[in-house]
């Protein structure tokens, strides 16, 4: 898997940019989605390939949750801890199905 310099979410082109030393003043982060600028930040700095590709997944489950306003679904984002262990379980999960089957669902020559 490589990490493309977009991606688009329900119809919005968020913008991939590899940072090295991404942090939030108090933190060191893997990643970083931003809603307003419309950005997903992936730290190259504290983790190699495969684990940049599964934080890229991971703050895509953001940008999921944050454009189809889960909230009418009963789903509370204002409860941090709950979306990120949300987001970080599908990312995982979808990280090692990624890898075990890109060739077979795009039927790619190997």
């Amino acid at each position: 898997m490589k990490i493309p310099k977009s991606v688009k979410i329900n119809g919005i082109d968020y913008k991939i940019e590899k940072v090295s030393g991404l942090n939030d003043g108090e933190n060191i982060l893997f990643g970083l989605f931003d809603e307003q600028e419309e950005t997903i930040k992936i730290n190259t700095h504290n983790q190699e390939s495969q684990n940049q590709c599964r934080t890229l997944l991971h703050e895509v489950c953001h940008a999921i949750l944050y454009e189809n306003d889960t909230k009418g679904l009963g789903y509370d984002s204002r409860i941090p801890k709950d979306e990120e262990t949300l987001c970080e379980l599908f990312a995982r999960g979808f990280y090692q199905f990624l890898q075990d089957n890109v060739s077979q669902l795009y039927d790619l020559k190997e």
